[in-house]
């Protein structure tokens, strides 16, 4: 058996053997380098049933937030451990970060009831609060930052997209969506945002520099999460369902629909690597998705439901919480 071996080994290779080996390292060498990344667990950390997150990349800071609670974990991303937590009364409604400023903003409930919530804008660096204000009906379980630095926010069951500054939290405009909103999100190498209308399976897309809405989107179903990934291109994920829509943003229009292997519930994207991450907690899977091809790519099984999904675009590492089993997965994905 081991003279066979050696023999094998030393057989010189034929012309059809040596053209299918070159054919190989042509296609590796011309391959996009995101279908030949891998996403690799590397560690967990423990939060309780933290839900939302939001990444500082510059402090080396992830947000985990435990909305019912009125508790945020202020996590140490360079060494994967709890450090402070920031205290609220009432509910946490949503945050996120401006990674160019380091500010973390924060919607925050009224009362132990109702649809009323400060914002409250909070330093990276020392995460101490710089200040905060209140907004009548404002929406506190979606916002956005769109590309000049303004806050997007929206009045719960309303038709109205607030126009907020970063600054000094002033309302500064207000739109017309023509329908009562459900989420927004930005895309922040261009001036617009997408909002989604309920119950008409449809995107408002509002350009922020004229003002005013461009156009109304129809797409397959109602959406419930949504990201742009620094290209002309909007991911969607819908509402009980196992697809997403990739939406063309210059043109307007649905280039493609995506199907997995189970219904997602958040998306986020890294624009470095042009992938897209859907979070899947009905089977407990990260679905890997690729910017060129819009493909999936890989599944990766967790032990846990995940919810949200943060994405470090300096190290390419990838931030799930998964609520039910009280931990938060720390992935690397390799270009």
């Amino acid at each position: 058996m081991g003279m066979n071996c050696a023999i094998f080994h030393c057989r010189k290779s034929s012309s059809f053997r040596k053209f299918f080996i070159y054919f190989g390292l042509v296609l590796a060498s011309v391959m996009p380098v995101s279908l030949r990344g891998h996403l690799a667990l590397v560690d967990s950390i423990y939060t309780g049933r933290a839900e939302q997150l939001a990444i500082a990349p510059n402090p080396h800071k992830l947000y985990a937030a435990y909305l019912d609670s009125g508790v945020i974990y202020v996590i140490d991303t360079q060494n994967d451990t709890v450090i402070d937590s920031l205290q609220f009364i009432h509910r946490i409604g949503f945050l996120a970060t401006d990674p160019a400023q380091n500010w973390l903003f924060v919607t925050v409930r009224r009362g132990n009831s109702g649809t009323a919530y400060d914002l409250y804008k909070i330093d990276c660096i020392t995460d101490a609060i710089l200040d905060h204000t209140y907004q009548i009906n404002l929406d506190g379980s979606q916002f956005c930052i769109d590309s000049f630095g303004y806050l997007y926010s929206h009045y719960y069951y309303g038709n109205l997209l607030l126009k907020l500054s970063e600054t000094n939290l002033t309302l500064l405009d207000t739109f017309f969506a023509g329908y009562v909103i459900s989420a927004i999100t930005a895309d922040r190498t261009i001036p617009n945002i997408y909002a989604s209308l309920i119950h008409v399976n449809a995107i408002q897309v509002l350009d922020t520099e004229i003002g005013g809405p461009v156009k109304a989107l129809a797409v397959w179903r109602d959406p419930v999460s949504m990201c742009g990934c620094g290209l002309p291109i909007l991911y969607v994920v819908h509402h009980e369902s196992d697809t997403i829509s990739v939406v063309d943003i210059q043109s307007l229009q649905t280039k493609r629909l995506i199907t997995l292997k189970g219904n997602a519930d958040h998306i986020a994207c890294n624009s470095g690597l042009n992938r897209a991450y859907a979070a899947m907690h009905d089977v407990k899977k990260i679905a890997v998705i690729d910017g060129y091809t819009y493909e999936v790519i890989e599944y990766i099984n967790l032990n846990g439901e995940p919810s949200w999904i943060a994405v470090d675009e300096t190290t390419n590492w990838l931030y799930v919480s998964c609520p039910d089993d009280g931990k938060i997965y720390v992935l690397e994905d390799t270009p």
